[in-house]
C-alpha cells in the first residue's frame, strides 16, 4: 500500500475517534478485544445511521478496513476517484437499477475475494439500506457468498472470519447522546465448507441465518416502529 494513503488512513482514524468520543460522550464498547485479531476478516453491522456506522466499527479495529459501498458514490468522476481511492469497493443493489437490468456484482465480489485473500479487512453492513429504527432488517446473502467464495479459493485454508457488531444508538442525531458498540465471537465461513460444496446456495442462507441470530443477541431489536417509539419515551 501507499505509505502517504497508509498515513492519511490512520489520521484520519484519530480524527473520527476523536470526533465520535465528542458526539457520543457516552459510548461503551462491550468486547472491543475482539477488534484486535491478525486474521483476515470481514466486518459487519447493523445500519440505523449511515455514515457513522462502518466509522464507527473502523476506528476501533486495529488493522486497516476497505469498506463495501454503495456504487451510486462512484457515478461521478470524482467519485469514482475518491472512493476507490480510498479503500472502497463499489456494490450495486437490486433497488439502484429500479429494475431495468439484472444487477451483477462479479468484479466486485472479485476484488472483495481478492482483498481477503492477501490478508485484508472489509467492512459490509448486510442488511443493504440505512433506516433509522432500533431492529435488525432481515440480512442479504451477500456476505456469506463472499466469504465462502473466498474461503473455496483458498482451499478452505485462510482462516478469515466474520465478526458482528452491534450497534446502538439512543439518540443518534444528537451531540452528547449514547452509543453502545457490542462486538460479537467471530465465524468462521471455512467450518461451512462441506455444506458449501454440497450445495453453494444453501450453504450462504445457513451462514446468513447463523450471522443474523448471532447480531440479534448484540442490540436492541425493537418489533416495529411502535415498540420502538415506546421504548424511547421510557429513555427519555
Amino acid at each position: 500500500m501507499n505509505p502517504l494513503l497508509y498515513a492519511l488512513y490512520q489520521l484520519l482514524k484519530v480524527i473520527v475517534r476523536l470526533a465520535l468520543r465528542i458526539f457520543y460522550p457516552s459510548k461503551k464498547y462491550i468486547h472491543a478485544e475482539r477488534l484486535r485479531f491478525d486474521y483476515p476478516a470481514i466486518l459487519v453491522s447493523n445500519h440505523p445511521n449511515t455514515l457513522l456506522d462502518p466509522l464507527t466499527v473502523a476506528a476501533k479495529t486495529q488493522k486497516l478496513v476497505f469498506f463495501l459501498a454503495n456504487a451510486g458514490l462512484f457515478k461521478s468522476a470524482f467519485g469514482n476517484w475518491f472512493f476507490n481511492t480510498f479503500f472502497c469497493i463499489p456494490v450495486t443493489r437490486p433497488q439502484d437499477t429500479n429494475g431495468q437490468k439484472k444487477v451483477s456484482n462479479e468484479d466486485s465480489f472479485a476484488r472483495a475475494n481478492d482483498h481477503l485473500t492477501s490478508g485484508g479487512v472489509l467492512y459490509i453492513a448486510p442488511e443493504g439500506t440505512s433506516e433509522m429504527e432500533r431492529r435488525l432488517r432481515p440480512l442479504k446473502t451477500g456476505t456469506a457468498r463472499i466469504a465462502l467464495s473466498t474461503e473455496k479459493k483458498n482451499d478452505y485454508k485462510l482462516g478469515m472470519a466474520i465478526i458482528p457488531v452491534g450497534l446502538t444508538y439512543y439518540r443518534p442525531r444528537i451531540c452528547g447522546s449514547r452509543q453502545i458498540v457490542n462486538v460479537g465471537q467471530p465465524i468462521f465461513p471455512q467450518q461451512y465448507a462441506e455444506a458449501y460444496e454440497a450445495d453453494p446456495i444453501q450453504a450462504a442462507r445457513t451462514l446468513t441465518a447463523d450471522l443474523e441470530n448471532e447480531m440479534r443477541t448484540l442490540l436492541i431489536d425493537t418489533k416495529d416502529k411502535t415498540e420502538d417509539q415506546r421504548l424511547r419515551l421510557l429513555e427519555s
